[in-house]
């Protein structure tokens, strides 16, 4: 039986769709799958862009300092308030400094425990004294918190600083209000009270030396006669002058 022309040409034809309508169809959902991918990825771009800028709004508007440390102690990110922690202007004065920088020698051990308690997965809070740029001493309450990856491995460490200086001042002052009241209800005189008193000032005040003095009977001159230190090893030369006249 012969086939025409005709015939030949739309058996072919309709062979040529049959195998290239799988394809098209392939491609199409290709395609679909391709560009829905796009949508998704422009809307999570979207979305963390707004997340991002709303998370910016509200550390801007945080009224405790917050800083991101990296695992190093250097600090990542500060919001405004914890530039004014440290005295600084801009948050570029602080990034990429070693945070330790600005925390008092006796207080560093201490923070290093608690980055180090925060590196492990655990969040933590401490209390030091802080030193700003312009050397103005504030005490400080301290959160870690570690920031994770989505494989749960610590990244980086969140931190939550408050000022508690008012605070601490306020309950030293209460202290060393019963202190004196208890040494002075204590003692019969007031050179037996002195020695007593001088502690209790340098102890709840957190002071080196405490010193009394005394005028003389020429009313022009003054000594140290007693006087209490936490070290006397350190402030020994300054005691000796203080002893001399003046």
């Amino acid at each position: 039986m012969m086939v025409d022309e005709e015939s030949m040409f739309w058996i072919i034809a309709a062979v040529n769709v049959l195998l290239t309508a799988p394809l098209i169809f392939f491609l199409i959902r290709a395609s679909r799958r391709a560009w829905t991918s796009q949508i998704r990825a422009e809307a999570e771009r979207i979305r963390y862009q707004e997340n991002e800028q709303r998370l910016r709004s509200i550390l801007e508007a945080e009224p405790h300092g917050i800083l991101v440390l990296g695992l190093d102690y250097r600090v990542l990110q500060l919001n405004p308030a914890g530039c004014l922690l440290f005295d600084a202007g801009f948050s570029e004065e602080i990034v990429g400094k070693d945070v330790r920088e600005y925390i008092q020698t006796n207080h560093c051990l201490q923070i290093e425990e608690m980055h180090k308690t925060a590196r492990e997965g655990q969040e933590t809070c401490g209390k030091g004294r802080l030193v700003g740029l312009s050397g103005q001493i504030r005490w400080v309450e301290i959160t870690f918190v570690p920031l994770t990856a989505s494989d749960g491995t610590v990244q980086a460490v969140l931190s939550v600083v408050r000022d508690v200086t008012e605070q601490r001042r306020a309950d030293r002052r209460q202290a060393l209000q019963h202190a004196v009241a208890k040494v002075l209800a204590g003692a019969s005189t007031l050179d037996q009270a002195i020695p007593d008193l001088l502690q209790a000032i340098v102890v709840n005040l957190d002071w080196h030396v405490g010193l009394f003095w005394q005028v003389q009977d020429d009313r022009r001159t003054i000594i140290c006669t007693q006087d209490w230190s936490v070290d006397t090893m350190v402030v020994q030369e300054f005691l000796n002058r203080s002893r001399q006249e003046a």
